[in-house]
């Protein structure tokens, strides 16, 4: 018969290994500080979508007449800027 201090010696072990070989990765936590900082959109426009391209963050935005404005996320100083604005960059209408 097992004692209950032993389980719980047991239990606390069995949770320390499996929380230690748990996988961490620094990606994500990059990905979670971007996300937080991102500075809210401004009237009339929405997210469209989040993006890593070539290691960089990227955020899409758009508006009702589908002009698409682009923010970049500066791992450095944990800031984004406003990057480019593409008119009807949201509309796949190519009439």
């Amino acid at each position: 018969m097992i004692t209950p201090s032993v389980k719980i010696l047991i239990i606390i072990l069995t949770s320390s290994f499996l929380i230690s070989c748990a996988p961490y990765y620094s990606e994500d936590q990059k990905w979670i500080h971007s996300l937080e900082t991102l500075p809210k959109a401004t009237s009339g426009y929405f997210p469209a979508g989040i993006f890593q391209i070539n290691g960089k963050i990227l955020a899409q935005r758009c508006d009702n007449n589908g002009n698409q404005l682009w923010w970049k996320y500066d791992e450095e100083t944990h800031s984004w800027s406003r990057g480019k604005y593409v008119t009807h960059g949201c509309t796949n209408d190519y009439n």
